[in-house]
């Protein structure tokens, strides 16, 4: 039973030992992990040819890397079927002899992302500056590689419920698809399936980690409280600073004209109580390069402040943008708001008591998105488990090349071809109903900024009573909204993706609310294309930047949507036909009769009958296979689909929220661990003590959302009801 093997291109001597292989893609075992074949471990002699080949390691005084890194081998049969191509040989030292083990399958994929972050794969392309037009044009249909998806994050969101939208404390969310098909080009390989073409995976985003706002940083660059006016003119006075607290500009002109020192942003704040003549109200102007204007003739409409009243204080800020060595002055003129007919004049501090102006300038640094140093924190590995875990996928490898097919347990067991092998069936088979590596509820959890939460989590349900209580199979790195959805606009309620932390703060003059920050916070979110009728308001979103001073109104946003996405309900999508095998267990440990052929040719994708059995088989794994020998098959009995749906969940049906949208109307989103029957409704019912309940003649076939009237009815609690299957949520107090 000789075996040929290549190692790193050379031709190994192995002894005449027989050399076991074992072949996975998936152990049902595991949820969480995805597996490789090997083989047990392989003695080599250390002869000369093969000292060689490991580049002499083990030789004392010899530095040899073999040992630690990938050295590339093939593994052959006599007849010539491959084993294994282009796989990896791990060597260590066994005193006279070499040890090998070989792996292949998947584990090219998992070496190559090992230690990996998904900033590695070099993301600059997303790299941005937040501002008000980056915002907006992420919502145009072209932009798909980030969008900045309006949902709550728990920050100081604008006045939402008439349209407006503050892009201070929104932030933005990376297309899943593009980050998928980073991975395949950074790598070398390629990720074929049809989940990967669905809305399910194409309309996934992934958020930035933390709250940021617009504004990096403001640095203080120029302040000067004792000011005056230049000479007067008709209708206009320049400011001029007699000495400064803070001078870190480039220079000036006469102490009027002040040169910044670089390109940029900066934000001019003039606090002041002017007298002027005949308590005309005045009028601040910004003057760009106006070195000898006359300061009532210039032509810029921008005004610091458009109108301040006459000997009363007033604070007035402006952000305005300039390149370097531009000069910016400060002009004094009659308000456009002013009907006077008479000249203007404002007195300069030392020509009326009591009044004053400061001035401070600052140094603004917009915020830069970098999604590289971002993603620093999320590896290529835990990515890729994320959407494996997520869509239930197993990964298939293209024995010789770099293709990974990815299909979902429907597309395993309900379309899949099947082969019969029932003539390598040799008895000797044991059957097992029970699989340890399982509870009775196997949960998928996330992370919550409520440690104790639990509610967007979801588990399948295996109806067998000889199991444990519980078991976490898969933990997620991300992290699940907050448990209770806000009313944002008129009839849109969203989910709270919580970046930010409200602390609030008593000053002597009112509370105040501090926005702190959160940071590795990673959520998943579908992105809803929103026009503003759709949202009930009556015109265009009006979307601004406080920080920025910028604004701008578009018809259409991106909404932030956790529709779907609950653990609870991905199991009933994508793991319902393994819950079904789980809960009618059984493993095959049988003895086959395999050939070279059948082993090398491997396909776990396919089901196998057995007649023997009466029954098909999905291979779990072939254990210690040697050419011309009985090896033991694992084989899970395939169920298909047909039978009574899983309730993948401790409550059929949950009510999330019950917004209050008038005086009696509330709007009420839940959810359902099954579903409805054609023409099946549900009840809502309403009680003064949660126990005696009243029928409000509501019935609904959503089932998600619904508004209900609750005029004439009692409104201390309420639930839904499911007359058909006799279920009922718990009451929820209103």
């Amino acid at each position: 039973m000789p075996i040929t093997l290549y190692i790193n291109n050379y031709k190994i001597d192995i002894e005449n030992a027989a050399i076991s292989q074992t072949k996975q893609v998936n152990d049902i075992a595991s949820l969480s992990d995805r597996q490789t074949n090997y083989t047990n471990r392989i003695r080599v002699p250390k002869t000369a040819n093969n000292k060689k080949a490991f580049g002499y390691a083990t030789i004392p005084g010899n530095l040899s890397p073999y040992p630690y890194q990938k050295n590339e081998c093939s593994m052959y049969s006599d007849t010539g079927e491959c084993y294994v191509y282009k796989g990896w040989a791990i060597i260590s030292d066994a005193g006279d002899y070499y040890e090998v083990v070989i792996y292949d399958g998947i584990i090219d994929l998992y070496k190559a992302i090992e230690n990996k972050s998904l900033s590695d794969m070099g993301l600059n392309e997303l790299n941005h500056e937040k501002d008000v037009p980056t915002v907006v044009n992420s919502w145009t249909v072209e932009q798909k590689n980030f969008r900045y998806l309006v949902v709550d994050y728990n920050g100081k969101t604008g006045d939402t419920f008439n349209g407006e939208i503050n892009i201070d404390y929104l932030v933005p969310s990376v297309w899943v698809p593009y980050l998928w098909q980073k991975i395949q080009s950074y790598f070398g390989v390629v990720f074929q399936g049809t989940l990967f073409d669905t809305l399910y995976f194409r309309n996934l985003y992934m958020s930035y980690p933390k709250g940021l706002s617009s504004v990096d940083s403001e640095t203080l660059i120029y302040q000067a409280n004792d000011n005056t006016f230049e000479d007067t003119t008709d209708n206009g006075r320049y400011l001029k600073y007699l000495s400064t607290e803070v001078y870190d500009i480039a220079s000036d002109f006469n102490g009027v004209h002040l040169r910044m020192p670089e390109t940029g942003k900066y934000r001019i704040t003039v606090e002041a109580n002017v007298f002027n003549i005949l308590q005309y109200k005045g009028a601040i102007k910004i003057g760009i390069n106006s070195v000898g204007v006359p300061p009532n003739q210039l032509t810029s409409s921008e005004y610091l402040i458009d109108t301040y009243n006459s000997n009363q204080d007033f604070t007035a800020s402006k952000l305005i943008e300039v390149n370097a060595n531009d000069t910016v002055a400060l002009s004094f003129v009659k308000s456009p708001n002013e009907s006077g007919n008479y000249n203007f004049y404002a007195y300069a501090p030392e020509e009326y008591s009591g009044t004053f102006i400061n001035v401070t300038i600052h140094r603004v640094i917009p915020n830069q998105i970098n999604f590289g140093y971002a993603l620093e924190q999320f590896s290529v590995k835990d990515f890729v488990n994320e959407i494996v875990q997520r869509f239930a996928l197993t990964m298939y490898k293209d024995k010789y090349t770099n293709t990974y097919l990815f299909l979902t347990p429907e597309e395993m067991i309900q379309n899949a071809e099947y082969v019969d092998w029932s003539d390598k069936f040799h008895g000797g088979h044991t059957e097992n109903y029970t699989y340890n590596a399982y509870a009775r509820e196997n949960y998928f959890k996330y992370n919550y900024n409520d440690k104790e939460g639990n509610y967007n989590d979801g588990f399948i349900g295996i109806d067998n009573i000889n199991l444990a209580d519980k078991k976490d199979v898969v933990k997620s790195k991300l992290y699940s909204p907050e448990r209770f959805p806000v009313q944002m606009f008129p009839n849109k309620t969203v989910s709270v993706f919580k970046l930010w932390d409200k602390e609030i703060k008593e000053t002597e003059a009112e509370l105040e609310t501090e926005y702190k920050t959160l940071d590795n916070r990673f959520y998943f979110m579908y992105g809803d294309y929103k026009s503003y009728p759709t949202v009930g308001l009556a015109s265009a979103y009006n979307v601004i930047s406080e920080t920025l001073e910028q604004s701008a109104t578009v018809n259409s946003i991106f909404l932030g949507s956790f529709s779907g996405l609950t653990f609870k309900d991905m199991v009933q999508l994508f793991y319902h036909p393994m819950a079904k095998i789980l809960n009618r267990f059984s493993m095959v440990k049988a003895q086959m009769y395999l050939s070279e052929s059948d082993v090398a040719n491997l396909d776990f994708k396919k089901l196998y009958y057995i007649k023997q059995l009466s029954n098909y088989y999905m291979i779990n794994k072939i254990v210690d296979y040697v050419p011309k020998r009985l090896c033991t098959v694992e084989l899970i009995r395939v169920i298909y689909a047909g039978e009574p749906e899983l309730i993948t969940d401790n409550e059929a049906i949950k009510i999330l929220s019950a917004v209050r949208s008038s005086q009696y109307e509330y709007s009420v989103n839940y959810s359902l661990s099954y579903d409805l029957s054609d023409g099946q409704v549900l009840k809502f019912e309403t009680s003064i003590n949660g126990n005696v309940w009243v029928d409000i003649n509501q019935d609904t076939s959503n089932v998600s959302f619904a508004f209900v009237n609750l005029q004439g009815y009692p409104s201390n609690y309420i639930r839904i009801t499911d007359v058909v299957n006799n279920v009922s949520s718990q009451p929820y107090p209103l």
